[in-house]
């Protein structure tokens, strides 16, 4: 069988054409994602100064204090893990591993004892159904009652 000169030419132009449309649409939805972060840590920077915002999200601000943590902290707790999950569904597909690596700055975060009492709060923002959340679940409860 031979290949000619016009085939590999059309070969090589296919193979580009997919390429630069599989590239146009990661950078388009890397693009997309970091406008959505900044949104969303908007919003939830808001709920800084209206606690009772909380209540949208099915949470009582006053049932926090059992957590150990504020308002603010733990708003900037949600802040940073949704950071966490855009960071590994933008940059590279979230790892399927059960657990954080060790050593980790998200394994460190979810070796906090405030961490994870407020894991019933935080799993309204981070569903253990979904790879991310459940990674987070899944290092709470092999660092705090593996040991």
């Amino acid at each position: 069988m031979e290949i000619n000169l016009e085939t590999t030419r059309d070969i090589i132009a296919i193979i580009v054409a997919v390429f630069v449309f599989y590239k146009f649409s990661v950078d388009n939805y890397r693009g997309l994602s970091q406008s959505n972060l900044k949104e969303l840590l908007g919003l939830y920077e808001n709920i800084k100064t209206n606690p009772a915002l909380l209540k949208c999200y099915g949470i009582e601000p006053d049932n926090l204090k059992s957590t150990g943590l504020s308002v603010d902290q733990f708003v900037h707790l949600v802040q940073n893990f949704t950071a966490g999950e855009m960071f590994f569904d933008t940059i590279f597909e979230f790892n399927r591993k059960p657990t954080f690596e060790k050593d980790s700055y998200r394994y460190y975060l979810c070796s906090l004892e405030t961490t994870k009492n407020a894991w019933k709060y935080l799993k309204i923002f981070f569903p253990p159904s979904r790879s991310y959340g459940g990674c987070i679940e899944k290092t709470i409860y092999y660092l705090h009652n593996e040991k």
